[in-house]
């Protein structure tokens, strides 16, 4: 289990060496916040109440942000109702990790075959 991950620690800094400039040449922004009132819970129980939306999303979690964020991208009056929080039921829940391809990093680097490199960097 050693070499294999020794294997990866050094493919990942060959990786990130080689990559280095594309990020350096990037200069960093700043945005500046605008002072903007939030609304009350009692005026968006209101606009609820009285207003007529297109898509109503029930659940405020990973998918139901993504899909009032995707109707509004389209042009729909959303409105998006949660329980609790925001994310604090099966989203909460998440283990957080990120599949990053380790798969093709350990053919590229066990079998040394270039073309497993090429897809890792495509993916």
């Amino acid at each position: 289990i050693l070499k294999p991950a020794l294997a990866i620690g050094i493919f990942s800094g060959i990786y990130l060496q080689l990559n280095k400039k594309v990020y350096m040449k990037k200069k960093p922004t700043t945005i500046s916040i605008p002072n903007y009132e939030f609304p009350t819970r009692e005026n968006l129980i209101h606009r609820l109440k009285n207003e007529e939306f297109d898509v109503l999303v029930i659940g405020g979690g990973a998918t139901g942000a993504g899909t009032v964020y995707e109707a509004s991208a389209r042009g729909l009056k959303a409105a998006l109702v949660e329980r609790n929080d925001f994310s604090s039921g099966t989203s909460s829940k998440s283990t957080k990790l990120i599949h990053g391809g380790v798969r093709y990093l350990q053919k590229a680097i066990l079998n040394l075959d270039y073309a497993e490199v090429l897809n890792i960097k495509i993916t």
